[in-house]
């Protein structure tokens, strides 16, 4: 019957009805392959003191004498046989490095350094961790960001746990802590669904990226592939790119237990986020074909799937049918995101993420756009 009256329909309509049909399919092969993966990854329990290796935590920091003494302790007082936190004051214009030298007398385990200003050379983030590693004293490196803070006291040891024979590369999650306001909720849903994709892709043996407030690698790793060298003169990628070029099916495992997660705010206002995103979308021009590939294919069958979707309800007459398949797309999206949300520990999406996965892709492209019309725009802080 269905056959019969699709035969029926002029061309246009036809090809509107496989158009639709196959951006339904690419997608569901999104949500049950990558994304659905977090939600079967099971949670392993700590590893005994005795097995953990030596750490060394770094932090850029860059004019956050107010978020250090909130945040730094969290990571110090980690419990954690043997670690030491390596925090660099990169140019800092305010009394950062005097709110570190007061904490050194508290921290046996703290060791700072700093870069000064330099008005003819100019750098970026990179620069500053790439020092904060020279500086660290064992092969196994954490990373997060000054206004940042874990979850509890076991985040390193989570972390860690991961390193066996074989892996060099370990990711984990940093959900963004929940505010009133629309942006918040934006800015969660963003961080929430840019997980999902990461990770789940991680977990597939497809990794792709990383995230600079949750991350670990090998310091001997670092050097082996000299560093940021290749995309030194970017403000951002210190974490995507170089995970994008240096993870593997077999070097890279996954850690995305509740204890494991480390906390950030949002940023309050559109401006600040915005000069954020911006920084941040300057980096995936530079993955990896496959990578790029795979991504382009999500986004643009999602396009696809909206498009058609206007088109058919117009020029086919079967509204039933085809709001009956949005609503299954609908569905399956909506037990996937929210269910993993849940255990990510980021609820309360449960009515508006269908909104921002409309908005999202637009939002990006947009600024993309501004940072082709204006790459001076983008800055580190």
């Amino acid at each position: 019957m269905i056959i019969e009256s699709f035969t029926q329909l002029p061309v246009i309509s036809q090809i509107i009805a496989l158009v639709l049909a196959a951006a339904l399919l690419v997608q569901l092969f999104y949500y049950f392959w990558y994304y659905s993966r977090i939600l079967f990854s099971k949670v392993t329990s700590t590893t005994t003191n005795n097995a953990l290796p030596p750490v060394s935590v770094i932090i850029s920091a860059k004019n956050e004498q107010f978020n250090l003494p909130e945040y730094l302790p969290s990571i110090l007082e980690q419990e954690y046989p043997d670690f030491q936190v390596v925090v660099v004051d990169d140019c800092s214009e305010d009394e950062t490095w005097d709110v570190l030298e007061q904490l050194k007398k508290q921290y046996s385990n703290l060791y700072t350094t700093r870069i000064h200003f330099d008005p003819v050379f100019k750098h970026g983030k990179k620069m500053a961790l790439s020092l904060g590693i020279k500086a660290a004293k064992n092969d196994i490196l954490v990373f997060t960001d000054a206004d940042c803070k874990p979850a509890g006291k076991d985040w390193l040891k989570r972390m860690v746990q991961n390193y066996r024979d074989g892996i060099d590369v370990v990711i984990g999650y940093s959900p963004v802590l929940k505010a009133r306001g629309f942006i918040n909720r934006m800015i969660r849903f963003d961080n929430l669904f840019t997980g999902i994709q990461y990770l789940g892709s991680a977990l597939a043996k497809r990794p792709y990226m990383g995230v600079g407030r949750n991350l670990s690698y090998r310091k001997s790793l670092f050097f082996q592939q000299k560093g940021f060298s290749p995309y030194i003169q970017l403000m951002s990628g210190d974490d995507d790119l170089f995970i994008n070029k240096v993870a593997t099916r077999t070097n890279c495992a996954v850690e995305i237990s509740p204890e494991s997660h480390v906390l950030t705010k949002a940023k309050n206002n559109w401006k600040d986020w915005f000069i954020q995103k911006r920084r941040h979308l300057t980096t995936g021009r530079y993955y990896r074909f496959g990578d790029k590939w795979r991504l382009g294919m999500e986004i643009g069958s999602r396009f696809l799937f909206y498009t058609a979707l206007i088109f058919a309800l117009i020029l086919i007459p079967y509204p039933w049918l085809i709001l009956s398949v949005f609503g299954f797309r609908f569905l399956i999206q909506g037990l996937i995101i929210n269910l993993t949300a849940k255990k990510l520990k980021q609820p309360h999406l449960i009515f508006t993420f269908w909104m921002f996965d409309i908005v999202m892709p637009i939002f990006n492209a947009w600024l993309s756009f501004k940072n082709l019309r204006n790459p001076k725009g983008i800055k580190w802080k």
